[in-house]
């Protein structure tokens, strides 16, 4: 819509307040949106009860931080407090865990996790971050020397959504000798899978 210029002695009409200066300005109200004008592209509000500011963008996307902005934590992170069960074959160690993730919009996946092995000989770990259907997004290998000794994997990737809504996303975990092995998840090593959003992909859907 147009920004209009406001002249001296000219009547200030509804159509003035409503429009230009009600879908110019950054409007203060709750969550509920409670007698909020019907929204239009780019209006703006200020939740008092959340702290959020907040973009109108189009009819499906909705009310969301500005747009052109990365968005952060979207987790919250998982986190592993104790050893998991030893494993000989690949596992799942972390998750499956929902994401609300919104259409176009970049997402960056960080994983961290220190793996051992209770047999003996060199053996090499397998470490890979998987949506929920076990697609594989980003893969890490890691060698360890002999029983007992841990190393650390950490990996990240990202990805574009293409539709809004629930993300399963987990870390799975093998070796090349089928060897029994754990997860290391004691405070300091613990693990976690976070996902954070980075920006836009391309406009609102």
């Amino acid at each position: 819509m147009a920004v209009k210029t406001f002249t001296a002695g000219a009547p200030l009409l509804a159509a003035d307040i409503n429009t230009n200066l009600m879908n110019q300005s950054v409007i203060v109200t709750t969550a509920a949106h409670t007698s909020l004008p019907t929204a239009v592209e780019g209006m703006m509000i200020y939740e008092t009860d959340t702290d959020k500011l907040l973009q109108y963008t189009t009819g499906t996307t909705g009310w969301v931080p500005p747009w052109n902005m990365p968005w952060g934590w979207v987790g919250p992170g998982i986190k592993s407090t104790v050893n998991s069960a030893s494993f000989t074959v690949i596992s799942d160690i972390l998750g499956p865990a929902n994401f609300t993730l919104v259409n176009n919009r970049r997402y960056k996946i960080s994983a961290l996790c220190s793996l051992g092995q209770t047999g003996s000989g060199a053996c090499d770990h397998f470490v890979t971050i998987c949506k929920g259907d076990n697609t594989i997004l980003v893969s890490s290998a890691q060698s360890s020397a002999g029983s007992g000794i841990t190393v650390q994997h950490n990996l990240f990737t990202y990805f574009d959504c293409t539709a809004s809504g629930t993300q399963a996303l987990k870390m799975r975990a093998s070796n090349n000798n089928s060897l029994a092995m754990f997860m290391n998840g004691v405070a300091p090593y613990n693990a976690y899978l976070i996902v954070e959003d980075i920006g836009p992909v391309t406009a609102p859907a």
